[in-house]
């Protein structure tokens, strides 16, 4: 999907290939960081207890919006924990 949408925006918007969005943040590698299980934002969710939208156990993992939610709230929590170990 990632892909495809990069391949439209240099089409569409007839730019070079490299010239963005940069940089790429990738979940994984933000969890692994941050010593957790790379594989499994679920898990985090579940871990850390976050809170998610009220609607989104009506979702399936694997639905775009469902996933874009998870990712969100695992991202900003990975964030915030960050934030907290430098003092911010």
């Amino acid at each position: 999907v990632e892909a495809r949408l990069f391949r439209d925006m240099q089409w569409f918007l007839d730019r070079d290939p490299f010239s963005g969005p940069f940089p790429l943040h990738d979940l994984a590698t933000a969890l692994l960081m941050a010593g957790e299980d790379p594989t499994s934002a679920d898990g985090y969710v579940k871990k850390h207890d976050l809170m998610l939208p009220a609607n989104v156990d009506d979702w399936s993992p694997h639905n775009p919006l469902y996933d874009a939610v998870v990712a969100e709230a695992v991202w900003r929590h990975l964030v915030g924990r960050r934030a907290e170990q430098e003092g911010r």
